[in-house]
């Protein structure tokens, strides 16, 4: 039904961004006065009743109109005046977007939505882990990455060969030496002894410089090199402690030395063993891993086998005087991993640090460690993996009943083109499943509960990929990249999607272009991060998490550190296997899968960091490689990303213009406008109805 409310020449559709989103809504602004049978048939209506409202527009003189913008409002956003009968209201918008907005946030459980449900493979890969006896946490190792899990702390070294399937693996005898003496005796002594059969060390006797150095029983004593006796000095041991303990040494009566001694032993046997899931490794069997072993929560793994390469082990004794990340060992002494002064060695990662004294112990990969880890691969399938299109598009069906979201690059050629339009080198096929289907790997039954919200799947697609949504005419929910957007709606790497040119579009008052003399701008720069930190909900190993990004610029806004916190996801299904009591059970775990052969399987990808060689098992969803994804949307031209400094792809628009010009059409809003200043992308246009004149700000890259 037609009606007539009665305007000014101010009604204005404001075209804006979303809050935090790319797309556009055009807000109405300006108020319409109904009057006459305009106004009774609103307060005839029920009280509760909407009034839908179409806005038509001619443009031919009114020989054909067509729809331009649909609203409502109901009785209450009126004012009514009764005795003069009028109505007057700014309706609301009300678009293909109002049903998705209004249910992102309500929660489903998505095992009862029903999604595809695909098979993925991945691998169960070994872990070394490596102990020092008698304490109560263990170092974990695999391809690169590290970490610390708690254990019982065991002393016992029979338990820990013969239960527990540890292997010793390299040990050492550090003794300091104070006080004065003659002859003079070295103040550090350093011996490694063979400890591949014993494990463990008690007595000993070795030479150092120009002396022997022996314990037998509660005895300690020091002769003449090659000597075990005529002692020089000697004392005895008052401690059952093996591993450190002191021992006041006296001269011997008749030997020509003087000087009472004070010695410091420190003795440490380090052991390892590999977890792994595997009867066999090439010929060689494994043992099954006890019931109730050192570590509690291997609940994924069935399996060891004792690792014996003591080169992997290293006992450091460097300090530096400025601070460094592994801690004071005394006042203006830390800690140095034996990695920073020797790169040769690989990265060093640390072992049973709250043992260190004037040692610190450092495991370093063996060279043969990325072979044999493949041999105690055991590869698995996940039976309930659901493709994210598939759950987007039951999420959608439930919210938003017709709008419309499937696998293929009209929906996203970002997230489902055959290869990826940034990173030619990815095939990323995203997979979601819930957490406990990792964490009680090999289940009987799959999660039968999984809450999970349109939002927080594409919040995760944003802090992850740099992905935003937005809703299409043909009512399809499409999903692309940053760069997309400040392209004007393009991954062509040559030309920008230009709608509008205002460097050719002329003023027919003075023949000038409408970009003419308009070359005013600011920027703003309280949206210019000065740090990008990422996360996840669970803690992950260190390429996982990535490090932070830190752009390389004064004019930044120093206060705006960006936190990329990534809620209810996690990636990282090597340290999920293996720590599984680490991890909440809650939300879920992503995949990045490649299809080889017909079956999706987690890739392998190295990379090279801090002097070490990662190989990571579904790299795609890592934080190492996602931050590229960042590189086409930075605050300023350099960043860096530890020590290591890099080039932007792409600058953040922050530089922002305010011009007027006519539009008869409103234009594509997504593609960019030429001026003199460039090409810039519409943050936002303000169409006036009645003369047409567009009141637009453009934002340009910021250099």
């Amino acid at each position: 039904m037609q009606a007539f409310p009665v305007y000014k020449d101010d009604l204005v559709i404001d075209y804006e961004h979303e809050s935090g989103q790319q797309f556009f809504r055009g807000k109405f602004s300006g108020k319409l006065t109904f009057v006459g049978n305009d106004f009774l048939r609103i307060m005839a209506a029920a009280f509760d009743s909407e009034f839908d409202l179409e806005v038509l527009i001619s443009y031919d003189g009114g020989q054909t109109w067509a729809s331009y913008w649909t609203g409502s409002f109901w009785k209450t956003d009126c004012e009514i005046n009764e005795d003069d009968k009028t109505a007057i209201v700014t309706p609301t918008l009300k678009d293909r977007y109002n049903k998705v907005l209004a249910g992102m946030d309500k929660e489903y459980n998505l095992i009862d939505l029903k999604p595809v449900i695909s098979l993925v493979k991945y691998d169960k890969r070994p872990m070394i882990q490596v102990y020092v006896p008698g304490q109560t946490t263990i170092g974990c190792f695999l391809a690169g990455m590290w970490w610390e899990q708690e254990c019982e702390s065991v002393l016992d070294v029979n338990l820990l060969k013969n239960t527990y399937y540890f292997a010793p693996e390299k040990g050492i005898i550090d003794i300091r030496i104070t006080g004065e003496s003659t002859p003079e005796v070295p103040s550090h002594i350093v011996n490694n002894p063979d400890v591949s059969e014993t494990g463990q060390i008690v007595n000993f006797s070795f030479e150092y410089e120009n002396y022997t150095f022996v314990r037998n029983g509660n005895r300690v004593w020091i002769s003449n090199a090659g000597e075990v006796s005529p002692e020089l000095w000697g004392g005895y041991v008052d401690s059952d402690n093996l591993q450190d303990y002191t021992v006041t040494l006296y001269p011997y009566s008749g030997s020509p030395t003087t000087g009472i001694l004070t010695a410091t032993i420190s003795t440490r046997v380090v052991f390892a063993r590999y977890i792994c899931d595997v009867e066999e490794a090439g010929s060689l069997p494994t043992y099954e891993l006890p019931e109730e072993d050192i570590v509690q929560n291997n609940r994924n793994y069935k399996r060891v086998i004792g690792y014996q390469f003591p080169e992997t082990i290293i006992f450091g004794d460097m300090f530096s005087s400025e601070p460094t990340k592994w801690g004071l060992y005394e006042p203006g002494k830390y800690y140095v991993s034996p990695s920073d002064l020797d790169v040769g060695l690989g990265k060093c990662f640390p072992v049973a640090r709250n043992t260190w004294g004037g040692l610190s112990i450092w495991f370093t990969a063996y060279a043969m460690d990325s072979t044999i880890e493949r041999v105690f691969r055991k590869s698995n399938t996940l039976n309930d993996a659901f493709p994210i299109w598939s759950v987007i598009s039951v999420l959608l069906a439930e919210v938003a009943p017709g709008i419309t979201h499937q696998g293929t690059t009209a929906y996203s050629q970002f997230l489902y083109s055959t290869n990826n339009p940034l990173l030619s080198y990815i095939q990323q096929h995203l997979f979601i499943t819930p957490k406990s289907n990792i964490i009680f790997g090999g289940y009987d039954q799959p999660a039968q509960k999984a809450p999970i919200t349109l939002k927080i799947v594409l919040d995760m697609l944003r802090d992850c990929f740099r992905c935003y949504w937005f809703i299409d005419k043909q009512n399809r929910f499409r999903i692309e990249h940053i760069s997309w957007f400040m392209r004007g709606g393009t991954y062509d790497g040559r030309e920008p999607e230009v709608g509008i040119n205002l460097t050719t579009e002329i003023v027919t008052r003075n023949g000038k272009p409408w970009s003419y003399a308009k070359n005013q701008y600011k920027f703003d720069k309280p949206e210019m991060a000065s740090r990008y930190q990422f996360g996840w909900m669970d803690d992950s190993t260190e390429l996982f998490d990535g490090q932070p990004i830190d752009i390389v610029s004064k004019y930044v806004n120093p206060d705006n550190i960006e936190e990329i916190s990534v809620q209810q996801f996690t990636s990282d299904i090597d340290y999920i296997l293996l720590n599984p009591s680490e991890i909440s059970k809650d939300g879920f775990v992503l995949f990045g899968a490649k299809l080889e052969d017909g079956a999706y399987t987690l890739p392998y990808i190295s990379f090279v960091f801090d002097g070490a060689t990662y190989i990571l098992q579904n790299a795609y969803v890592a934080f190492v490689l996602l931050q590229s994804y960042y590189r086409y949307d930075m605050p300023a031209k350099q960043y860096k990303i530890g020590d290591v400094e890099y080039n932007a792809i792409g600058i953040k628009k922050l530089k922002t213009q305010e011009i007027n010009f006519p539009v008869l059409y409103e234009p594509d809003l997504f593609n960019l406008i030429k001026t003199e200043l460039g090409d810039g992308a519409i943050q936002k246009m303000s169409v006036n109805l009645s003369s047409r004149n567009a009141k637009t700000t453009l934002k340009y890259d910021t250099e």
